[in-house]
């Protein structure tokens, strides 16, 4: 038996299942049980009961403590010949927590390879634009996911994007060049959102979405014509009492409901006869007006 600062170690003939049910826990810290024909192999037990068989070994001059399992999870006998491969390893001077590592890392990209543009869409939307965007932004970015992303590309692995793939999305929407160009910026913001996440886990490394040129926007003017303009009018004077009367609530609730209502169709009538932008007209003030000079 020797003691190091109440982390005791013994060593036995063999580890076996028997003893690794009964052993007792030490007062304090940790005690391990090694095995008598596996160097290194032993029975970890804490002081609050927790057992799990380790390996210790040393490579390239660096000790080191596997954990092989929990008990329970492993017998002594299937622990000990997880102990005896990982020996084996050792012994050709390979690292156990090295080869795990990679085996970790290497499934963990297999993943990410596997991962579709419909789970691109699923994870931006729910990391990024449901975080930081307005709702409204959120709609359109839905909108243009549902309609013309992932239609095309919704089943292609994100990793094997192109930037050939997304310019042929792009000129397939030459027709509407302003939708086009949102697209390409969707796109962009998609693919820029997982190329800078350090770990890397979408296997994206870069933006295919990035150097494509955008289509020329004209300015669009749109003008409501007069039957428009009485259309709308209309529209504006019936709404309030047909909102509060559809409303299943109480008759406060619906006075509240009117009012509401006509306020909106004010801000609408504001915005008809000056042009201003909606955020003016809703939080406009009357000493923003002069009823005088008429301005």
């Amino acid at each position: 038996m020797r003691t190091w600062y109440g982390h005791k170690h013994s060593d036995m003939a063999n580890l076996t299942q028997t003893f690794a049910k009964r052993v007792k826990p030490p007062k304090a810290a940790y005690r391990i049980h090694y095995d008598g024909g596996i160097h290194g192999f032993g029975l970890r037990v804490t002081s609050n009961g927790a057992k799990s068989f380790v390996l210790n070994y040393r490579v390239r001059g660096r000790e080191r403590r596997y954990t092989i399992g929990q008990m329970g999870a492993w017998t002594a006998d299937t622990a000990r010949q997880a102990a005896q491969r990982l020996r084996a390893l050792v012994d050709r001077g390979e690292d156990p927590f090295m080869l795990e590592e990679a085996r970790n890392r290497q499934a963990i990209e297999e993943e990410a390879r596997q991962r579709t543009m419909k789970d691109l869409s699923n994870y931006y939307l729910s990391n990024h634009a449901e975080v930081h965007k307005r709702p409204r932004s959120i709609s359109e970015d839905k909108a243009m996911l549902e309609s013309i992303i992932l239609p095309r590309l919704g089943k292609m692995r994100a990793s094997s994007v192109t930037r050939r793939d997304v310019s042929e999305l792009h000129i397939s929407l030459k027709a509407i060049p302003y939708r086009a160009n949102r697209t390409l910026a969707l796109l962009h913001k998609m693919f820029s959102f997982v190329a800078t996440d350090a770990t890397n886990e979408w296997c994206v490394s870069q933006n295919p979405a990035s150097g494509i040129p955008r289509f020329h926007e004209e300015k669009r003017e749109r003008w409501l014509s007069e039957h428009e303009l009485l259309r709308l009018a209309v529209a504006l004077e019936e709404y309030p009492g047909r909102c509060a009367a559809d409303a299943k609530v109480s008759e406060k609730q619906r006075r509240f409901l009117r009012t509401e209502a006509q306020r909106a169709t004010n801000a609408i009538r504001l915005s008809m006869v000056t042009g201003c932008r909606k955020s003016e007209a809703l939080t406009s003030k009357w000493t923003d007006f002069d009823l005088v000079r008429h301005v």
